[in-house]
């Protein structure tokens, strides 16, 4: 699952902010069994870059160093729910890929920084 990675940037976070992430329970007990290292959350951006199999390849979801599915029935976005059992593993939720999404995010981040492209994305 992306952003499921220990790393020294956790640290800025709070006990509190742990619990209402899912990640704590109320004692404090870490609740993420799955966390990866930065080394392992690195893999797959690393394999996306030297893997044979990928070179050509672009606009891929790409988990755990494989091409991800999208998942089955699922045309909504999740709200933020945490994903404990791990459902989500290999796949993505089909409007991570939209190409409607990609534009609106695109123009949106154009208007936040105040900077705008001259050619279209597709």
């Amino acid at each position: 699952m992306p952003g499921a990675i220990r790393s020294g940037l956790m640290r800025h976070l709070s006990e509190a902010e742990f619990r209402k992430r899912g990640w704590a329970d109320a004692e404090g007990n870490d609740l993420r069994e799955a966390w990866k290292t930065p080394e392992q959350g690195a893999a797959t951006t690393t394999w996306a870059a030297v893997a044979p199999e990928l070179q050509g390849v672009s606009g891929k979801y790409l988990e755990d160093c494989a091409i991800a599915t999208p998942l089955a029935g699922a045309d909504q976005p999740l709200g933020g729910q945490y994903d404990p059992q791990g459902s989500l593993r290999g796949h993505y939720l089909p409007y991570a890929l939209d190409p409607g999404n990609a534009e609106r995010l695109w123009a949106l981040s154009e208007q936040l920084i105040g900077w705008a492209r001259d050619v279209p994305l597709s």
